[in-house]
């Protein structure tokens, strides 16, 4: 999608109307992903694509239709369906494609605004009613139309930064190439005769700084961004490694030269203090082997491996590949998801370079059996709101977006919010119709195709129980899961770890039940734990100096989740007794930087 913004913007300038076509559900095995796009002029210019080449002409006289005045549309592309003109899917997939107009009827003002973000390189999203858009449907599938429901969320991640240190031809290769794989060029390099060479035209940026002051320049790396030493200069390239691995947070990290240069370049990062877990992140030599020495060629391969690391792949030729080549994306008729951009943060091997995965933190309700505002209430000398928020910001992968929804008691919850955790707060208006209601306002605000959903009545559940509930449960939802979550005596618990299939349905809950009504309809994914903090809550003043939340009690469980493989934990009160055989917790990921989702 972020690639037709730019086409948006200029059929707009010219007076062109236009419909956007998405792939909303996938059944099998499709050409394209989830939230793939074609864009339509009511003249028939097209850009983006759905398929390869199979399904587009249908869709694009359906669009033309839509631009006429025809109702938004839900088009039905069954597996071995000839279409609507006699094309079709010979892949034996199935697709969903949605119909609409851009920058028109009710969804303008959001549509321009997701677009607005888009041109920024910012993450963006905006969520739709399709039911109550789509009024007018044929309900026979065989006739390429089906009837539409749900809502419909189109994401599109914050844009990577490729952030080349050394100004040479290979930069400027991989600067040209940089657009075309969804990142943002920028070239550092000190050395003034040697950055008027750069092609600052291909570039958005070029800083002629020395690297650790021009990565502290460009603000904190993200999961999305890449930072490739490329100047063959010790002092510059190491310079450059060193700051990329101290902040710990870019999602690539690689070096130019060969296995010989690459082992001294690792010595005298040791000698400068680096620890062996940080320069186990720098690649290199970077790139795929291809064979080429060119720079354009060494900009391909390097281009390549961003590609393939992107998407959880070795780079193989795809001739000797076993396997499929795409994973299967079967949603059940129902998905809503748009995969572009930067890896590690949507499913499978998409991230968002936007936040890999949003915590949302619940904390709007009344506290009427509390007596007042509960989240701010305080324990072991912390409002319970701080401690959820701390835990959250600790378990979850780094550069993960968090959220803390409040209400009833907006101004008090606030207040007792943790100044020192990045956080975004945002307000359920209509939190007196219940849990459902705040859900929906913290799930709408997400940039990300997973979300964390954690309540703020539970101090127990702390960092570690938060990393291991997103380390089990991500690759359950690659495998297949709709969410995750934490069981203790068989007992379900939070936080509640919501992949795309789950997150889009959870826009549908209504009253004080939560996720429970929703979760009993998904595959849900038992991540079992041997301590009850998934499952033990405060309801009453009282309930913070009984246990299990004595301070003995709580250290009694922490120690039983740390002496991984000591024996069963004891329960601090009365509670039922947990099985010893149950998997325990592991180290958190935030040891390595593997991304959960591979």
């Amino acid at each position: 999608m972020r690639d037709l913004i730019p086409v948006l913007d200029a059929w707009t300038a010219d007076g062109r109307r236009a419909a956007l076509c998405t792939v909303v559900a996938v059944h099998g095995r499709a050409p394209l992903p989830l939230g793939a796009s074609l864009i339509v002029a009511e003249d028939g210019a097209t850009a983006g694509a759905i398929s390869g080449g199979c399904v587009e002409r249908d869709v694009t006289e359906v669009a033309q239709q839509v631009l006429r005045g025809a109702v938004p549309r839900r088009l039905r592309f069954a597996p071995g369906h000839d279409g609507l003109t006699g094309t079709g899917l010979p892949c034996g997939g199935g697709i969903d494609v949605w119909v609409q107009q851009w920058g028109a009827g009710p969804l303008a003002d959001r549509q321009e605004a997701f677009a607005e973000l888009v041109r920024a390189g910012e993450g963006a999203n905006f969520t739709f009613d399709v039911g109550a858009l789509a009024t007018a449907f044929d309900d026979d599938p065989t006739a390429g139309v089906a009837t539409a429901g749900g809502r419909f969320t189109l994401t599109a991640p914050p844009l990577g930064r490729l952030i080349l240190v050394g100004a040479g031809p290979t930069a400027g290769a991989l600067a040209e190439l940089a657009p075309t794989i969804g990142m943002r060029p920028v070239i550092v390099d000190p050395r003034p005769a040697v950055a008027a060479h750069a092609p600052t035209d291909a570039a958005s940026e070029l800083l002629l700084a020395w690297p650790e002051n021009a990565l502290a320049t460009l603000g904190p790396l993200r999961e999305a961004d890449a930072v490739i030493a490329l100047s063959h200069q010790p002092a510059i390239d190491d310079a450059a490694l060193l700051a990329a691995i101290a902040g710990g947070a870019a999602g690539f990290v690689g070096a130019l030269g060969s296995r010989t240069a690459h082992e001294a370049r690792l010595e005298r990062l040791r000698g400068r203090g680096a620890d062996e877990a940080a320069l186990a992140r720098i690649v290199g030599p970077v790139g795929l082997d291809l064979g080429g020495w060119a720079p354009s060629e060494v900009a391909l391969s390097i281009a390549a491996e961003l590609v393939a690391v992107r998407h959880g792949r070795a780079g193989g030729r795809l001739a000797e590949a076993g396997g499929a080549i795409h994973e299967s994306q079967e949603t059940g008729g129902m998905a809503l998801v748009e995969a572009q951009a930067p890896p590690e943060s949507l499913l499978p091997g998409v991230p968002a370079g936007s936040s890999p995965i949003t915590g949302v933190v619940l904390a709007a309700g009344a506290g009427r059996r509390f007596g007042g505002a509960k989240a701010a209430a305080e324990w072991e000398g912390q409002p319970l709101v701080a401690r959820a928020v701390r835990a959250a910001a600790g378990g979850l992968p780094a550069g993960s977006d968090l959220i803390v929804v409040v209400g009833a008691h907006e101004a008090t919850v606030r207040a007792a919010l943790p100044a020192d955790v990045p956080h975004r707060v945002v307000v359920a208006h209509d939190w007196e119709e219940g849990m459902g209601a705040s859900l929906r306002a913290g799930l709408a605000e997400a940039r990300s195709m997973a979300a964390l959903v954690l309540l703020a009545d539970q101090p127990l559940v702390d960092a570690e129980l938060v990393a291991h509930v997103v380390r089990e449960g991500c690759p359950a939802i690659r495998a297949g899961a709709a969410a995750a979550r934490p069981v203790a005596a068989d007992t379900p618990g939070h936080p509640v770890l919501l992949g795309p299939i789950a997150l889009t349905r959870a826009f549908d809950l209504s009253g004080d039940q939560g996720l429970a009504p929703l979760l009993e309809t998904l595959h849900v994914h038992r991540v079992d734990v041997n301590d009850l903090a998934s499952v033990t809550d405060v309801d009453q003043p009282a309930d913070l100096l009984r246990a299990p939340l004595a301070p003995a009690a709580v250290t009694r469980a922490r120690s039983a989740r740390a002496g991984k493989g000591r024996g069963p934990a004891r329960p601090a009160a009365p509670q039922p007794q947990l099985d010893s055989a149950r998997q325990r917790r592991g180290p958190s990921p935030r040891s390595g930087r593997e991304h959960p989702w591979t």
